[in-house]
């Protein structure tokens, strides 16, 4: 395998080795251009003078008659155009929320090389169109504030751009543009000066003008990095930019060669059912599969939160390793530090010079704090747990001697110069303890964060726009994303582990690529803009698609030349990620034929045995013990006795053993924040109509229904931090709840108004208990059945026993056929609900015509499902006598010492099996 800048050397010693000081190549990564002095070296076998070897920033920089500033230096200029134009400016805090997607607008619009003026004429008239009252009636006061915010923008953009110039400052699009501009002066000074574009792929409009006008007026040469394989293929999204450019410059364009497919290229794709198990193969993949784990060996990180636990996985055959990436210090260990900093410090403003113990805990089993201070540090904790110790005050923490401890709840004073001071404080004292040790990669990130807080020492002097500890703490956030820690190692020797973006240019023989998944890569697009999606393809600005095939080529590119690929990726999701594999993961499945062998494996990590537990236990007196000691204090709940037939094993991990009991709460065992938060929100707005006991009416329920964002906002600002479900997932559960909740209130009044009948809430989250003698192979045992219902009401003469539930639910699931059913764990459902109404039965003599159904808070028709048995939905005596028959020989199960307790392989999910 020739490697591509093998290939670029070959052809720069052909043409320029007697002036090869005097040749300029541009590359789109640092780590490529030490590798291509190598390729140099190797062949020259001699002492020579290095080309230049830059970035494609870097020859914008060098040709831009002033200074590139980075996006946050963007948005505080900005703010100080904002506050000229504005009469009376909002705080920064408040500009940030918008100000930011501005400046990114601003910088795309000009490395497009869109024209300005068009671009904001078009935006006004989609605005004024999207504003527009059909009845033609007046703008409200928020539309018209909406069309000035919008009518503004070109002054902010002409101000703004006015403004650097003036200080010679540039933000990254304005610079390109400039150059872009100037070009053609630029390209003629090129001529006897030998220049290279090589490895570009996607490239703004700015920098096509600059590499095409090099090469016809300057003489330089552009090598692409390309394969047939997607070249070819005219819907192949990673060749998509290279026809581009084929079809509209003209230049010449060099045989494209074909690598991709090659009969030695073996492809194996491997699942791992953990995130950080993908690092476990890895390791695995090196110390026993891949001969050569040196310098042709690379693990790249699609998923680059997975490098610190991928440095620590490492076999001992890597005796040196390398690592090349701009890391997002977000994802460091040390980071949480530092939120943690700022979280007390807001809630020591907020509520006192105290800081509350849970704060304190997730500081102290830091590592930080677990690298000194180790005794003190137990003896707090202790301390914490022993007393009861809600709050803790600085003087309170000083009795310890913790240092590090101590300067995080040391209240600051002037938020502006004693924050950057405390951080410095921190990051100095840290440093120190680690000195000596093997922390090698937390020093690197402690150097990082001393260079970020440089930074924002630096603008905090300069925009002295910081009053409160919010702002201090959002101009973190916006430094944390655009100021990446770079490792940059001795690439030479060893082992190199890479981000995604680092590998332009380069092949490996070996390949090991950690976060395959969909959502990883390609990575999801967010696109935070305030120009419309249609516009921007109508103006040639980069959208989805674009960004997507970005990842693309890079995927494409990176194993064209391999020989050995190993793609791992995970098959467990989140609430709203995906396990999927990735696209590119299928597209070469789908292309099979092309001569690769394509291997699929999946990868579990064995357990240790300590780890193990068995798959069933025999009920010895021991065990059986432990269950009779638990249903002698405290009741059996719904459900409890649905676990027991979901799995006895989980059953008696959880009330045997009492595992997690802490966690448990009755019926909302399984209850996730969200359905609980709903739950709460219900019974909030019900509340008042169980007082009166007056029927409701749809008038009662549009006043819910008015008062519910108010309600459920409340409630979210008790489980989350201030505004914390604003943005990001939170923000997307905080919308999906108001969804289901409105809906929920518009089927009630659908209800109301179709049934004609009066509905009287006559409870709500009402506890109902009653105690049974059951014979059992242990004796006789007296056990009591608790269950808490969500809401009991009449409609008519019927009373209707309800339980919310935030998932799906289908009418299947609380039907009976026969009573055996109930003991089957598909039913469970059902089971709970002839269980609340044999409860209410018991504890409402002389009730009559009952039924209980559940309401689906997520199902939008025909939302309730009442329980049946043989179709019948009204409850009688005789129900609740088989029904307590039932539940009879579910306990005699239960205390039946020749059933093992064994785990079930069907249920879904056992919360302490596994």
């Amino acid at each position: 395998m020739t490697k591509f800048l093998e290939e670029l050397a070959a052809d720069v010693i052909k043409n320029h080795s007697h002036e090869l000081d005097r040749v300029t190549i541009v590359l789109p990564s640092k780590r490529a251009s030490i590798f291509l002095q190598k390729h140099l070296s190797n062949q020259l076998k001699k002492t020579f003078w290095s080309p230049s070897i830059i970035s494609i920033k870097d020859f914008v920089a060098e040709r831009y008659d002033g200074e590139m500033i980075d996006s946050t230096v963007s948005v505080f200029e900005l703010y100080e155009v904002h506050r000229k134009l504005v009469a009376e400016p909002e705080t920064f805090d408040s500009f940030t929320k918008w100000g930011q997607n501005l400046c990114t607008d601003f910088t795309e619009i000009d490395q497009y090389m869109v024209d300005p003026d068009m671009l904001f004429r078009n935006l006004k008239d989609i605005v004024e169109l999207d504003s527009w009252n059909v009845d033609h009636s007046e703008l409200s006061p928020n539309q018209l504030a909406y069309l000035e915010f919008w009518n503004k923008i070109p002054d902010y953009y002409r101000n703004f751009t006015k403004s650097l110039k003036s200080k010679g400052l540039a933000y990254t699009g304005m610079a390109y543009r400039d150059v872009a501009d100037n070009i053609e002066k630029i390209a003629d000074a090129l001529k006897g000066n030998p220049t290279y574009f090589a490895g570009f792929n996607a490239l703004s409009v700015s920098e096509q003008t600059i590499i095409e006008t090099c090469v016809l007026r300057g003489g330089a040469k552009v090598m692409w990095d390309m394969d047939k394989h997607y070249v070819d293929n005219p819907v192949h999204e990673a060749g998509m930019f290279y026809r581009t450019y084929k079809d509209k410059w003209n230049i010449d364009f060099n045989e494209v060669p074909s690598h991709m497919g090659a009969e030695d290229q073996r492809i194996s794709v491997i699942e791992s059912a953990t995130a950080s198990g993908q690092t476990r193969i890895a390791s695995h993949l090196i110390q026993n599969e891949i001969e050569n784990s040196g310098i042709d060996t690379a693990i790249v990180l699609a998923d680059e939160s997975l490098l610190e636990p991928t440095l620590l996985s490492l076999p001992p055959k890597v005796s040196t390793a390398n690592v090349t990436m701009g890391f997002p210090l977000k994802h460091s260990n040390v980071e949480t530090l530092f939120a943690s900093l700022f979280e007390i410090q807001q809630s020591m403003f907020a509520s006192g010079s105290k800081i509350h113990y849970k704060q304190a805990l997730k500081l102290l089993r830091h590592q930080a704090f677990a690298s000194f201070s180790r005794d003190e540090v137990r003896k707090l904790e202790r301390d914490i747990v022993k007393h009861n110790i809600l709050f803790l005050s600085l003087d309170r923490i000083k009795q310890y001697n913790i240092p590090l401890l101590e300067k995080f709840v040391t209240k600051w004073k002037d938020v502006s110069t004693d924050s950057m001071t405390c951080c410095h404080d921190i990051v100095d004292y840290i440093a120190l303890q680690w000195k000596n040790t093997e922390n090698t990669l937390g020093l690197e990130f402690l150097s990082g964060f001393k260079k970020l807080f440089n930074h924002m020492a630096d603008l905090l002097t300069r925009y002295p726009y910081a009053e409160k500890i919010s702002t201090i703490q959002n101009i973190y956030r916006m430094s944390l994303r655009s100021y990446p820690l770079s490792f940059y190692g001795e690439p030479l020797e060893g082992m190199q582990i890479m981000g995604m973006l680092e590998t332009r240019a380069l092949d490996f023989e070996n390949l090991i690529i950690l976060g395959t998944n969909e959502g990883i890569l390609p990575p999801s697009i967010r696109q935070q803009s305030y120009i419309p999606y249609d516009l921007k393809r109508s103006l040639g600005l980069p959208s989805r698609q674009e960004k997507e095939a970005i990842f693309a080529y890079h995927f494409y590119r990176l194993i064209q030349r391999a020989k050995n690929i190993y793609l791992i990726h995970t098959n467990n999701g989140d609430e709203f990620g995906s396990a999927e594999r990735s696209r590119f993961i299928l597209q070469l499945e789908a292309h099979a034929t092309m001569g690769a062998k394509i291997i699929f494996s999946s990868y579990t990590p064995p357990l240790h045995k300590h780890e193990e537990r068995e798959s069933e236990i025999e009920k010895n007196d021991i065990v059986l013990k432990s269950i009779d000691d638990y249903l002698g204090r405290k009741p059996l709940s719904p459900t409890a006795i649905n676990t027991y037939i979901g799995c006895p094993l989980d059953f008696y991990y959880t009330y045997g053993l009492g595992m997690k009991e802490s966690d448990k709460v009755e019926e909302k065992v399984e209850a996730s924040t969200l359905g609980t938060i709903m739950h709460k929100v219900l019974e909030t707005l019900y509340k008042p109509f169980v007082a009166s006991g007056k029927p409701v009416t749809v008038k009662d329920l549009d006043h819910c229904l008015d008062a519910l964002e108010k309600t459920t906002k409340s409630l979210f600002d008790e489980h989350f931090d201030t505004s914390g479900y604003k943005t990001g997932t939170n923000f997307l559960i905080f919308h999906m709840a108001m969804d289901q909740l409105r809906k929920f209130f518009q089927n009630e009044i659908a209800f109301v108004k179709r049934t004609k009948l009066p509905l009287i809430i006559r409870g709500l989250e009402q506890d109902f208990s009653h105690t049974i003698e059951v014979d059992t192979p242990a004796g006789k045992k007296t056990i009591t059945i608790k269950g808490q219902i969500d809401r009991v009401d009449t409609v008519g003469d019927v009373t209707r026993i309800i339980d919310y539930k935030s998932g799906l639910v289908e009418k299947k699931d609380v039907t009976l056929k026969e009573w055996e059913d109930l003991s089957k764990a598909t039913k469970s459902k059902a089971q709970q609900l002839f269980c609340y109404g044999w409860l209410f039965a018991k504890n409402t003599p002389g009730a009559k015509r009952i039924e209980a159904g559940i309401i689906s808070l997520r199902t939008h028709k025909s939302s309730y499902f009442a329980a049946s048995f043989k179709g019948d939905q009204q409850f009688c005596h005789a129900d609740f006598e088989h029904y307590e028959k039932e539940l009879h020989g579910i306990i005699y199960d239960i205390y039946d010492p020749s059933l093992k307790l064994s785990h079930s392989k069907e249920s879904k999910y056992c919360r302490n099996c596994d």
